[in-house]
Parts: C-alpha cells; sequence; structure tokens
C-alpha cells in the first residue's frame, strides 16, 4: 500500500501530530485561559477543576486520522504490531502503546502532560489523561494495571505507584519495550534482563541424544514447557539449548535463583519479542507460586532443575554420559579434519570427566586449532578447582631421571603408569571392560620407610600422566564428628573426578587402619568409615596412591582393591651413591667423595637431599666450594635431628673433629 508507514519513526511522527492537535482542543474547550498548575491549598479552585475534565469525543476527522494510526494495513509490518502479536495484545491497545511512547521520544509531551495534569510535577500520561487523549479506553483503569492486566504482565509498564488511585497511576513504558516500539532493537534483550543472563553451550542435538532414552519423544515434548532434570553436569542446558534450536527459534538461559516476578515478566516478554525460548536455570530454587507462573505462561518455556518438579507438564531426565556418553560426544563434536579425531575423541572420553556443557566449549574450541594438544591442555584447564580447598597440590619439575630406585620399583612404577596410559584399549580395545567395571580408577599402595621417595615416586607418575596430584591433607579431612569425616572424603573424591586429578593419600593406614572389633561407639563409627572407603575406592573413576610407613596396619579388605604395591627399601650402598650424584646439582660445581658417602652411612634418599642442603649452606656460610667436609658435617647433623649416635667406624678420621664441634 503506498500510504504505509515505512518506519516507525515516520509512524510516530503522524501520531505525534494527531495528539498534540488532541490535546490542543482539549486545552481550547477548557477555556485555555484557565491558570495551570493550582496549588494543593486552594480547595475551592480544586472544586470547580474536577469539574472541567470531562472526555471530549473525538469528532469524524480525529476518529479518522486515529484510525489510520491503527490501520493493520498501514502498520503490519512495523514493531507495535509484532508486539501485538507476539504478547497477544488486542489491538484496541495500539493507541495507548503509541500515546505513552511520545515522551520518549519528543519531551514537549512532558510538559504538555503536565499541563494537562494541572502539576507541573506531575509530567507522565495517566490513565484519567489517556482517556480524554483518546476518547475512550479499551478497559477501565482498575483492570488495565491489574497485575494480570495486558500492560503489567507482559511488563509492558514500570509499575505505577499503588498510593495512586488507579486513574491518576503513571503509564510509563519499560526502556526495553519503548526501544523496541522505535524500532532499534532485534536480537538484543532487554538491559533488567542482562545481568542474570547466563551463556549458552552450543551442541547438536544429534550429538546429545545418548543423554536420553529416547529422543523422539524429547521432540514431541518440547513443543510446550518441559522440565529437564538430571545431576549437575549431565547437559541439562545444552540439551535445552539443542532442544529450542531443533525448533528453529533462540534459546534465552535465565538463572532463576535471581528471579522475582518482575523479572519473570521481562524474561518471558523478552523472550516473545525475540522468537526465542526460555530456559529457566536451577528452577528447583524458585517459590511454588512463581514456578506454576511461569509453568502456566503462554510462552513454553524449558525448566531445569536436579529432579522433580511440583508442576503438571512433561518431563524428561537426563543421566551423566559416562565414558560411551563423552565418546559419542567427543566423535559428534570434534572438528572432522581433526588429526588422529577418532583416535583422540577416544583419548579425552577415557581420560577426562567433564561437565558436558565443557566437554562441548573444549570440542568447540579444538575445532578452532584442530590440535590433539590444545584439546588435551583445554580439558585441564576445565578441569574443577574445587580439589584447591580441600588438599594441598602437589608440584614437581623432577621426572625420572631425578628417581633412584632400584630396577624392580623402577619397573613397577612405570608399570603403573602404562597401565593408566593403556586403560583404553584393554578396556575398550580388547573387551576387558565388559567383564570388569570400566569406569573403574587405579589404586596403588606405596610402602617403606621415610624418606625413601613416596612422595617423589608420586609426584612424577602424576606428571608423566599430565595430570595434576593432589596430596590429601588428613588433619583436615578427619574430623571427631559422626558422619563429618564422611562428607568430607566424599567432597574430595567428587572434587578429584570433577578435576581430573590423582589423590595420594600419605600416612593413609590413619584412614585405612584395620576394622577392629565392636566395644563401644567410638568402634562402631571408625569401622563405618573404613567401610566407606572401601566402597569409594571400589567407585571412583581416577588415580588413588596411598603411601604408609605401616602398611601392615592397613585393613586387609584394601589389598583387593589395590592394583599396584610398590615397596620401596632403603638404598643400599651403590644406590646411595648415586643419590649423592644426582642430588648434586652441576651448578654448585662440587667435587665430593660419593663412594665414601655412600659407602659409609645408612641414609634414606630424602635425608640425603636434606644433607646436600646442609653442607651447602655451611659452604656458602664459610665462603668456599661445597666440600666432602661439609657434607660429613652435615651428616652429623642429620643424626642428632634423628637421635643416632656419632660412631668412629662411619666417620673415620672425621670423627674427632665433629666431636669437638658438637662439644663433646
Amino acid at each position: 500500500m503506498s500510504d504505509r508507514f515505512t518506519t516507525p519513526a515516520c509512524w510516530l511522527s503522524e501520531a505525534a501530530h494527531f495528539f498534540a492537535g488532541r490535546a490542543a482542543r482539549l486545552i481550547a474547550e477548557d477555556g485555555g485561559s484557565a491558570t495551570p498548575f493550582i496549588a494543593q491549598s486552594d480547595a475551592a479552585a480544586l472544586a470547580l477543576r474536577l469539574g472541567q475534565g470531562a472526555t471530549i469525543p473525538l469528532d469524524e476527522a480525529e476518529t479518522a486520522a486515529l484510525a489510520r494510526l491503527c490501520d493493520p494495513d498501514r502498520i503490519g509490518h512495523l514493531p507495535v504490531t509484532r508486539l501485538c502479536i507476539a504478547l497477544g495484545l488486542p489491538p484496541v491497545l495500539i493507541p495507548l502503546l503509541a500515546l505513552m511512547l511520545l515522551p520518549e521520544v519528543e519531551a514537549g509531551f512532558c510538559r504538555l502532560f503536565a499541563y494537562l495534569n494541572d502539576d507541573a510535577q506531575r509530567h507522565d500520561l495517566t490513565p484519567a489523561l489517556a482517556r480524554r487523549l483518546i476518547g475512550a479506553l479499551p478497559l477501565p483503569a482498575a483492570a488495565l494495571l491489574a497485575v494480570e492486566g495486558p500492560l503489567l504482565a507482559p511488563a509492558l509498564i514500570d509499575p505505577p505507584d499503588p498510593a495512586r488511585s488507579y486513574d491518576d497511576r503513571p503509564l510509563r513504558l519499560c526502556d526495553g519495550v519503548a526501544a523496541y516500539l522505535m524500532g532499534l532493537r532485534r536480537t538484543s534483550e532487554d538491559s533488567l534482563l542482562s545481568p542474570h543472563l547466563r551463556p549458552i553451550p552450543d551442541g547438536p542435538l544429534a550429538a546429545l541424544a545418548p543423554l536420553v532414552d529416547d529422543v523422539d519423544d524429547v521432540r514431541r515434548f518440547a513443543k510446550g514447557t518441559l522440565i529437564v532434570s538430571g545431576p549437575e553436569g549431565s547437559g541439562r542446558l545444552a540439551l535445552a539449548a539443542a532442544l529450542a534450536r531443533h525448533q528453529g527459534v533462540l534459546p534465552l538461559a535465565l538463572d532463576a535463583r535471581d528471579l522475582d516476578p518482575k523479572l519473570l515478566s521481562v524474561a518471558l516478554r523478552e523472550a516473545s519479542l525475540l522468537s526465542a525460548r526460555l530456559i529457566l536455570i536451577h528452577a528447583e530454587t524458585m517459590p511454588a507460586y512463581l514456578l506454576e507462573r511461569a509453568a502456566a505462561a503462554d510462552r513454553p518455556l524449558t525448566l531445569l532443575a536436579p529432579g522433580r518438579l511440583a508442576v503438571e507438564c512433561p518431563q524428561i531426565t537426563l543421566r551423566p554420559p559416562g565414558r560411551a556418553g563423552a565418546l559419542t560426544l567427543w566423535r559428534a563434536t570434534l572438528a572432522r579434519d581433526t588429526p588422529d579425531r577418532e583416535d583422540l575423541a577416544a583419548m579425552l572420553a577415557h581420560r577426562f570427566r567433564l561437565p558436558v556443557n565443557d566437554l562441548l566449549a573444549v570440542a568447540r574450541d579444538a575445532a578452532a586449532t584442530s590440535s590433539a594438544k590444545a584439546a588435551t591442555s583445554a580439558c585441564l584447564a576445565r578441569s574443577s578447582t574445587a580439589l584447591d580447598t580441600l588438599a594441598k597440590r602437589v608440584e614437581t619439575t623432577q621426572d625420572w631421571a631425578d628417581l633412584i630406585l632400584p630396577d624392580r620399583q623402577m619397573s613397577a612404577l612405570q608399570g603403573l603408569v602404562a597401565r593408566a596410559t593403556h586403560a583404553r584399549q584393554v578396556y575398550d580395545g580388547w573387551g576387558f571392560g565388559r567383564k570388569l567395571s570400566p569406569d573403574r580408577g587405579l589404586t596403588a599402595l606405596f610402602s617403606g620407610p621415610s624418606g625413601a621417595g613416596k612422595t617423589l615416586s608420586a609426584a612424577i607418575i602424576a606428571r608423566a600422566l599430565d595430570l595434576p596430584l593432589y596430596r590429601v591433607d588428613l588433619s583436615s579431612t578427619v574430623s571427631k564428628y559422626i558422619g563429618e569425616t564422611e562428607k568430607h572424603l566424599e567432597q574430595i573424591f567428587t572434587g578429584a573426578e570433577g578435576g581430573n586429578a590423582c589423590l595420594f593419600f600419605d600416612e593413609c593406614d590413619a584412614l585405612f587402619g584395620k576394622r577392629s572389633e565392636v566395644s563401644d561407639a567410638h568402634d562402631r563409627y571408625a569401622n563405618i568409615e573404613t567401610s566407606y572407603l572401601l566402597q569409594r575406592l571400589e567407585t571412583h573413576r581416577g588415580i588413588v596412591i596411598l603411601a604408609s610407613n605401616h602398611p601392615q596396619n592397613i585393613d586387609e579388605a584394601f589389598t583387593r582393591r589395590i592394583d599396584v604395591t610398590v615397596s620401596f627399601p632403603m638404598p643400599d650402598a651403590e644406590t646411595r651413591k648415586r643419590l649423592w650424584q644426582t642430588l648434586l646439582p652441576p651448578e654448585a660445581e662440587a667435587f665430593i667423595d660419593t663412594e665414601t658417602l655412600g659407602r659409609q652411612f645408612d641414609l634414606s634418599g630424602g635425608a640425603i637431599r636434606n644433607c646436600l642442603v646442609t653442607a651447602a649452606f655451611l659452604a656458602a656460610g664459610e665462603g668456599g666450594r661445597l666440600t666432602t667436609d661439609h657434607c660429613l658435617r652435615a651428616v652429623a647433623q642429620e643424626y642428632e635431628k634423628s637421635g643416632r649416635p656419632l660412631t668412629r667406624t662411619e666417620f673415620g678420621d672425621a670423627f674427632s673433629g665433629l666431636r669437638l664441634r658438637r662439644g663433646r
């Protein structure tokens, strides 16, 4: 049609012309010469003015002009029409919407409204004033401004002041609605809503199908309001977003913990205006009345919660993807040009236990780099850090060359790494996963005296596997309160699984001790802790390394659950010599008699390390180079710490001098 409004601005320009003329007529009918802005204390003048505000019917020209502003053929393509259709508003509200919008585009209308309201402080449109300017309202003011009315229910206007009478309450469009009607926004959401929106994971519905039993049922359910339940990290948001995209609409995810009635109304309005599907995360936190209101909304939405919700609508429950589901997701989302894509997908699925949303993000990032190393690094970076508050991370820069152990122990440690590295081939490729539990982790026991290399070995193994190692702090884990120890341990195991970390229990016999006959409540609860650990080791997916100086004190039931046992002996003379040589940094430029030191002194690796550090400080304090004499003095100090006597047999010619230094 040739006379259709080409833009919202053209429509608003004609609306401004019409309502300005209408206001001029009202002023003229009121006499025009009456003094505006009456004093509130002038009761007589107020009484006179109350009789002058009657509605003046539209004349024939005004009726035709108003009809032009609402003609579907002229405004059918404009945002005001789209808003009415999206929110289910009657077309008779269009003149009122135009009138509420005018003060947003022309400040002169604020002054004009103040004149017509006869109050310089009241420059807002009110139902009474709107009725005079339009000729009639589609509903009485009380119905128009009801909570479930056409203006407040879809959050078109800011909540008016309830202290005023309905006819006298301001009608002010929300910023987002005003901007939409002016054609200033197309895909962005309301500024009130933006802080509460959450990122949307990107994953194809076909890839997420293994998370549910029947994806076809999900597609049918998704046409209306739907509940998606499942544990944290099971992919609820990813599936909800994929279903929305499958329907051809934009997903809009909102954290329901921030929700109040106004924000819910704004969110439903935005979902309608953007042709989006609203997804409410943490819907279980919503009050019952708000949950029922959301579920009963005209706009279908998706509610995400860990379990069932007390609303009548279809519900689907997700299960954790597990290794098989993760493998399917990796296969479907990794870029097709990724080198060794199939092997990489299998390795990532076996090695990492990521929430579905993080998995999809890593796959998207890997698609940009097509790098297996980048995918592995991204998985490690996205692993949970919950363990940082429950255990202490163990870092090392040392590797296998720094570990001095007999061949038998070295072979056992490298075999442990091989078990972790080749588990996928054994369980999946060779079919052992069908006979055993493929999701079970790996448990090792390191036994031996203090300083024999148990902690260093655990750190080197974790480094070889490119996994973080966390040492469990028993002082913060064991509690005298019933059930608290098990609670702490569950947090540790869960954190290790989420963070893809190795757990290291030093002095583990304090936790994994033998169960005893029950003679009192203390014995009973101590046995419960041990039984809990036995069960939890069965289900843990990661690597657990137990270390003990007294392995005989560990409950025999743990033996069946331990995959690798490594006994760390005290080093013999040849091993001690190698330790003195290896632990001495080349930068020290020192020449010491490692043959004599290794042969004469029965020390552990940890003790030899301490002696070298002490000797280095002795040499630095004297301003000279590190010598064998400094090492002998350091060994004497180490003996003194442990309460061992100095003997001439061990120290030889240096014995007398050392005794003099010690004042004996």
